[in-house]
């Protein structure tokens, strides 16, 4: 029987994202506030050789208010700018798998499509829309586990060019100390 749960999740914004001055890459988040619904679900099958395979599949769905937006924004507007930004919804879905070769190694691999909904700028020059995204990528991992607590993942994030969206390759390290 599967496992699953429903998550609300609000973003509170609380970055600088406006009044950048000549460094816009300064801005973090986007001065709207957002709710994300999510589902997230999971289940567990025992192989023929006794290993354990995981399935996971989340979808998740973002909501986002409007964001008054003055100056050099992280929305690309020039300091001369007065108006608003709605950020567009976003849609994820992800679906992962985990495969435990022997009680120490485990393989992974996420499927992840994000799709991100247009952002319109309106004001003192005019209305622009930045268009909807999309992206899909690979996250394939391996992950040595030397006891119960303890456990070092390598992964990668790779992702093609998609609309609106760069290719991108990004390792990833992590150490998992659990108590």
């Amino acid at each position: 029987m599967p496992t699953t749960s429903i998550a609300v999740q609000e973003t509170i914004p609380n970055g600088k994202y406006e009044q950048l001055g000549a460094d816009p890459t300064n801005g973090v988040g986007s001065g709207a506030y957002s709710t994300k619904i999510s589902l997230y679900t999971q289940v567990y099958f025992w192989t023929p050789n006794g290993r354990i395979f995981r399935l996971r599949v989340n979808a998740s769905q973002s909501f986002s208010g409007h964001a008054n937006v003055d100056g050099v924004s992280v929305y690309g507007t020039d300091a001369a700018f007065h108006g608003v930004a709605a950020p567009g919804t976003a849609f994820t879905l992800d679906v992962a798998q985990e495969y435990s070769i022997t009680s120490n190694w485990v393989v992974a691999m996420d499927e992840v499509y994000n799709r991100g909904g247009n952002t319109q700028i309106v004001g003192n020059e005019g209305v622009t829309n930045s268009g909807t995204s999309y992206s899909y990528y690979l996250a394939p991992a391996i992950e040595y586990n030397w006891n119960a607590n303890v456990g070092l993942l390598f992964g990668t994030r790779l992702v093609p060019a998609g609309r609106n969206t760069s290719a991108t390759f990004t390792p990833a390290l992590a150490l998992d100390i659990v108590r």
